[in-house]
């Protein structure tokens, strides 16, 4: 993968690899081993994709800003 160098960049480069996160993290919320875990540890494990898909939303608005109208 190319380095990033400018803000930008390395904005779009964040936003890719949470990307890929949030969407492992659902993966493994909706699979069976998730329902083998504590209830406590589930309910950590909801709160940080909600934190995480949040944080993407962000992210994404942000790169939307930069693009010229």
């Amino acid at each position: 993968a190319p380095t990033a160098t400018t803000w930008d960049s390395r904005l779009v480069t964040e936003m890719e690899e949470l990307t890929k996160k949030v969407q492992q993290l659902a993966d493994f919320i909706e699979s069976p081993n998730f329902k083998e875990l504590r209830g406590k540890t589930q309910a950590d494990l909801r709160e940080q994709h909600t934190h995480m898909f949040n944080y993407l939303w962000v992210l994404n608005r942000r790169i939307r800003e930069l693009k010229p109208s």
